[in-house]
């Protein structure tokens, strides 16, 4: 009986056929029904843009007929960028979405010292600081559309205690800022800081350090910039070094 049942099961018959049929007749109907529909209404194109659009916002919200932004990084630029060499200190620095290529880390700073990178004298005045060996600061490109910011923004640094002492405390600071290029205006959005009492942890070299700006809510307005300011607080034992816009120390701003 067993081997009957077998055989039984392995037969196919022409009701089987039919069955099988009926939602490959279904499937195609609609098919020709979608099509049509493209052709009557937005196009071929528009409809590949809007399934495109679609994947790129991934799981995100739909709402008040805009999308929600995904998160977003910025990669910290000197200028010009690519480094091409060392460069006097310079402020309002750019940041992109592109990630940095250079393979060298010039000076930033030829007029303050013959070092890396760039210092940052330490400092406790706050974003108000306009002492260019105090500060670094770096600007989104201008914003095409209200940039709504809710969560905690991460301010990754590549940096060292100066002449990359360890076993000494290390501190920075970073602010997050809204600026209006039409009025030269800020409007601080939030802040953080991260502090270590042994910042290099027996590192010779540059560290990675990250500082959370938690943001409860914030939209930098269309035509605004997003602007990252970083200094060294008083807390640190002595200046900081920091290192960006080279492929082994791409230090960023990611918004959520």
């Amino acid at each position: 009986m067993s081997q009957a049942i077998g055989r039984r099961a392995a037969v196919v018959t022409t009701s089987d056929l039919a069955r099988a049929r009926r939602p490959l007749a279904v499937l195609a109907l609609a098919l020709a029904l979608v099509g049509s529909s493209f052709v009557a209404g937005r196009g071929i194109g528009s409809s590949l843009a809007l399934l495109t659009a679609a994947t790129q916002a991934g799981g995100n919200a739909f709402t008040a007929g805009t999308w929600v932004l995904p998160g977003v990084t910025w990669y910290l630029h000197n200028n010009p960028t690519p480094p091409v060499g060392n460069t006097t200190v310079q402020a309002n620095l750019g940041m992109n979405t592109a990630a940095p290529t250079a393979a060298i880390l010039y000076n930033y700073d030829t007029n303050a010292d013959s070092a890396a990178g760039r210092r940052l004298v330490k400092s406790g005045s706050g974003p108000s600081e306009t002492n260019l060996a105090r500060y670094a600061s770096w600007r989104s490109p201008v914003l095409a559309g209200a940039r709504s910011i809710s969560g905690t923004a991460s301010f990754a640094m590549w940096s060292a205690v100066a002449n990359f002492a360890t076993g000494r405390a290390g501190s920075l600071r970073a602010y997050l800022r809204d600026y209006n290029p039409s009025t030269g205006t800020y409007v601080e959005i939030a802040s953080g800081t991260t502090t270590a009492a042994d910042w290099q942890a027996g590192s010779p070299t540059w560290v990675f350090a990250t500082v959370a700006i938690g943001v409860a809510g914030y939209t930098v307005p269309a035509g605004h910039q997003v602007e990252v300011k970083v200094m060294t607080t008083s807390a640190a034992y002595a200046n900081m070094w920091i290192a960006y816009d080279m492929s082994a120390y791409a230090s960023s701003l990611t918004l959520p």
